[in-house]
């Protein structure tokens, strides 16, 4: 197979959701056994603290977002998924109705507000939680389907009641020499995002932090993979609920029942990291916090990764 036939295989056909599911559990085993189970909470909590400490809202004194490892691997995910849609030609920047803007402002305080709870989002807390044998992790799997169900509920209730239709992000107006144009540039894009990965990873290394270098390239991987298999962990909890469509359900559930194994062996050989992730939120804390991050990912579309 050559180059292009390779490249054509990785980006130019959307992956089936459950090579998503498998695969983002087989990376948060490794990442397990490298630094610590996924979460996108931790990084999101220092570019908090980032923003907030030199207004003086906040006292908490914050490592630069470059330099904390979960910082890192959440630009490693944004990126990873930039770079992913830039190379497929997918990539398009796109304002959406002021109602939608207006549900994901609120959604995502929610997201805030259950993740500071239940000390995980719906990764870190209940997939990365739960694959730790943490009885936290289950509590919040139970909090973020309630959660789904209520906000599922409000969805179908808003479609009744409201009659507005979203319209869709690209016009069909787009002449074909348009389309391939931006093709083109948007994969010219693509690879220069790829550069720059390379680039940071040297620079990573070169500097004394490899490790962050190696945490870059984890971060790259699941957003490459959460790009290109589209698996939703908003889909996996509503569309149960709301179509019958249980694809990225089982999707879901494939990569917790990989990660779970993998996690097993990992805190067998490595016995330091035996209570990692074992979080004292059981049970009140995770099912409340997991019903407050369930219902606002249903309102803002998107989870603690899908967000980023």
């Amino acid at each position: 197979m050559t180059l292009f036939e390779d490249f054509q295989l990785l980006f130019s056909k959307q992956w089936p959701a459950w090579v998503g599911g498998l695969l983002i559990g087989v990376v948060n085993v490794f990442l397990f056994l490298f630094y610590q189970p996924f979460t996108t909470l931790d990084g999101v909590l220092n570019w908090g603290d980032s923003i907030l400490n030199p207004l003086g809202i906040v006292s908490t004194k914050a490592l630069p977002p470059l330099l904390r490892s979960g910082s890192v691997l959440n630009l490693g995910l944004l990126i990873g998924a930039m770079a992913a849609a830039m190379l497929a030609g997918q990539f398009a920047i796109r304002v959406g109705p002021k109602r939608e803007l207006a549900k994901g402002l609120i959604g995502g305080v929610l997201l805030g507000v259950g993740a500071a709870i239940a000390r995980g989002c719906n990764i870190g807390g209940f997939f990365s939680g739960t694959s730790a044998f943490a009885m936290n992790g289950l509590a919040m799997g139970l909090g973020l389907a309630v959660g789904a169900f209520i906000g599922t509920r409000y969805l179908v209730w808003e479609m009744e009641h409201s009659g507005t239709v979203t319209q869709e992000a690209s016009s069909s107006s787009d002449s074909s020499a348009a389309k391939a144009s931006r093709f083109n540039l948007t994969q010219i894009l693509g690879w220069v995002a790829v550069i720059g990965i390379v680039v940071a990873m040297i620079a990573y290394t070169r500097l004394g932090y490899v490790s962050l270098a190696v945490i870059l390239i984890f971060g790259v991987a699941l957003g490459v993979i959460s790009q290109r298999s589209r698996l939703c962990f908003v889909r996996a909890f509503r569309e149960p609920f709301l179509t019958g469509d249980s694809d990225h359900t089982r999707a879901m559930l494939l990569g917790l029942a990989v990660s779970v194994i993998g996690f097993a062996i990992v805190k067998t050989v490595v016995l330091e990291k035996a209570e990692e992730f074992v979080r004292d939120t059981f049970w009140a804390g995770s099912v409340i916090g997991g019903m407050i991050f369930g219902f606002g990912m249903i309102l803002t579309g998107g989870c603690g990764g899908g967000t980023i």
